[in-house]
């Protein structure tokens, strides 16, 4: 599996063509003629913006010439944020309701581990870890980081999961995947993972979903977003903006995954976790999490690693400390009702009937503090 792996992805590596000094504003009318339908490019001057390589693919309809985004490929030395392997955020959580759910004796295959860092609660003999990602920088670091010396490592484009037999694994794994797919790339996905896993699927959803890829946005407006995301200067609308973006598009993939599953006869169940975990005042300052939602004295609540609000201060948390309450989604498919798990403790489930098209940011935020007992106002 390693091997065919490879071989595809340097493949995929070699028919990239590169452009250089130029961004997607600077192409004229001209210049977009000699680009071709179904190619991948990629602009060399974004590498400095967002570290790593973006690779566009071109689109000719109509006469007119797009480009998509198709694949981030990044260095070690590019991550920030939660992926920061030893960065606590949602650890426990994901590791409690994703993995360490899963039957000891299972093959399991991880698409997109980045750092590894949530594979650090399965870390064993117990099951058999197949985690794949297609920056080769990252998967070589994991195969030499504490922790994770059970995982089998393989550099690959998870698009394409040709090289793993029909049936050959038990659950598909993801964390942060079906969101910063899009539609199309999304359904391909799932008819892969439906023929290479016997059992079902399981994702966690952390992070911002891709506001142009699932949710409905002007164009005027996606400026704003990405500054309300990306920009720790960003003015209130912008991040009031990127919050509802966000969260519109998190719930639009829900429902598109609960229609998915309706019509394939799959079980598919929805739930909201919460992840507890204190952090030294000056190392939480340091993560990319501490520009999102600030400090609030020692208690935050993160939603979809976006600023809510803050709480007065926390019982039992020594000064000098940080307690950060994280939430996220987590989302179980199973391709028979006897598969089914039993469900995760201390989250909360959704009916089957729920109307994710009518959820609102507000009451979602207060049904979590309500739920969970959390120290903020409501």
């Amino acid at each position: 599996i390693r091997k065919k792996f490879h071989e595809m992805l340097h493949s995929l590596l070699d028919s990239i063509e590169v452009v250089e000094d130029k961004t997607l504003k600077d192409l004229k009318d001209e210049d977009l003629e000699k680009f071709k339908h179904g190619r991948l490019y990629e602009f060399s001057a974004y590498r400095e913006d967002i570290g790593g390589r973006i690779i566009f693919e071109c689109i000719k309809e109509d006469g007119k010439t797009f480009f998509n985004e198709k694949y981030r490929i990044y260095r070690i030395s590019d991550i920030y944020g939660i992926e920061e392997r030893d960065n606590p955020s949602y650890l426990e959580a994901v590791g409690r309701t994703i993995y360490g759910r899963i039957p000891g004796g299972s093959i399991i295959l991880d698409l997109g581990c980045g750092t590894a860092k949530y594979l650090k609660k399965i870390n064993s003999t117990d099951r058999t870890v197949l985690a794949v990602d297609i920056s080769e920088d990252i998967i070589e670091d994991n195969r030499g980081a504490p922790g994770l010396e059970n995982i089998h490592f393989i550099a690959g484009d998870i698009r394409d999961l040709s090289p793993v037999d029909t049936g050959e694994v038990d659950y598909v794994t993801g964390i942060n995947i079906l969101n910063a797919l899009g539609i199309d790339a999304t359904v391909e996905l799932l008819a892969q993972s439906r023929r290479v896993a016997r059992k079902g699927l399981l994702f966690g959803f952390t992070l911002p979903t891709q506001a142009d890829l699932w949710s409905d946005i002007s164009p005027e407006n996606m400026a704003k977003v990405v500054a309300g995301i990306n920009d720790p200067e960003a003015t209130p609308e912008e991040r009031d903006l990127a919050v509802r973006h966000s969260f519109n598009g998190q719930m639009n993939l829900f429902m598109f995954m609960k229609a998915v599953a309706g019509q394939k006869n799959w079980t598919i169940r929805i739930f909201r976790f919460l992840d507890r975990y204190t952090m030294k005042e000056d190392d939480f300052l340091r993560t990319d999490d501490s520009r999102y939602i600030g400090y609030g004295n020692n208690a935050l609540f993160k939603l979809l690693e976006l600023p809510v609000r803050k709480a007065a201060k926390a019982k039992d948390v020594p000064d000098g400390n940080v307690l950060v309450h994280a939430a996220g989604y987590g989302m179980e498919i199973y391709f028979s009702p006897e598969d089914a798990l039993e469900k995760a403790e201390g989250v909360m489930y959704f009916d089957e009937g729920t109307d994710f098209s009518k959820f609102d940011f507000e009451e979602e935020m207060k049904r979590s503090v309500e739920f969970w007992g959390l120290p903020f106002e409501t």
